[in-house]
């Protein structure tokens, strides 16, 4: 198994090719990359898609002539090489099966990426209109990756529409508050469980509707109904 979080999460979509080639056909390989999905969106303080700048700088410094470890995005992507540092481009040319922790309001990627200053913890109460609108564009491009993900009959995903960065280490990961759809049996550690053993008919948990309709995690359960 390969797995990491955050830049880890990123990581983790880079490697699992290569690492698979490193293990025999008969043993069984997973990957698990929580919250590596940084979307491509153009950030409303730079007017410009900052974080594929970041990228395209990184690769001047960093091998540009080899390229990223996965060979067969590096061949699609020859001329636009930056893409293949990106889950939603890279996804479709990784073999083995991934299962994807992911939240459909990323808090990194909202204040990094957006430039969104709104964001108050759990909750979104305090943006104005126009960056509910620019935070819903990037939710949507979000949930567009992970049906993505999941669209492969070997993966899974379980995104919640939560305001959270990282779940396989910290307590959300088997919180009762943390399940897909709310007040169901699917926390995450029993998403990744089943999917590691093979059940059928429950890879894919991804949540629908914009925050706050998992009320557990969005925190305004906690805050006024329980």
């Amino acid at each position: 198994m390969i797995s990491g979080e955050s830049a880890g999460g990123l990581a983790t979509f880079h490697w699992t090719n290569y690492l698979q080639t490193k293990v025999s056909r008969t043993t069984k390989f997973w990957s698990i990359p929580d919250s590596g999905v940084f979307v491509d969106a153009s950030n409303i303080l730079t007017k410009v898609n900052s974080y594929r700048v970041w990228f395209q700088n990184l690769l001047k410094y960093s091998n540009e002539e080899i390229g990223t470890p996965n060979a067969q995005c590096n061949q699609a992507y020859k001329n636009e090489l930056w893409k293949c540092m990106f889950a939603q481009y890279l996804v479709d040319y990784i073999s083995a099966p991934i299962f994807a922790p992911q939240s459909l309001y990323d808090s990194w990627s909202l204040y990094n990426i957006v430039g969104i200053r709104c964001v108050d913890g759990s909750s979104l109460a305090a943006c104005s209109k126009v960056d509910r609108d620019i935070i819903e564009d990037y939710h949507r491009q979000t949930v567009e990756v992970m049906f993505k993900i999941a669209s492969s009959n070997t993966n899974g995903a379980w995104a919640p529409v939560c305001i959270n960065h990282c779940y396989l280490t910290t307590s959300y990961y088997s919180s009762p508050n943390y399940r897909i759809p709310s007040n169901s049996e699917f926390s995450l550690i029993k998403a990744v469980g089943d999917w590691i053993s093979g059940v059928e008919s429950t890879s894919r948990h991804i949540d629908f509707g914009d925050w706050p309709l998992n009320k557990p995690c969005s925190g305004v359960a906690s805050k006024s109904e329980l």
